[in-house]
């Protein structure tokens, strides 16, 4: 990350463009992590109920993740 800001001459909008992009693809992938492990979750006995309550989700969101949504 710090190898593509060049601090002096770098534009302070080109920096946070940058830092929302990269925020962006963090929460990206935070997502697909989360989805991974709520179906291996499901796969190993967890009720849909369990896996919310330990995300902090409702278990309609639950449902709604393990059918891609």
């Amino acid at each position: 990350m710090t190898q593509r800001i060049k601090a002096p001459e770098t534009d302070s909008k080109e920096t946070c463009r940058l830092f929302l992009e990269l925020a962006a693809a963090d929460l990206a992938q935070a997502k697909r992590t989360r989805d991974y492990y709520v179906g291996l979750s499901r796969k190993y006995g967890l009720t849909n109920a369990d896996i919310g309550s330990a995300l902090g989700l409702t278990e309609a969101r639950v449902r709604a993740i393990l059918a891609g949504a």
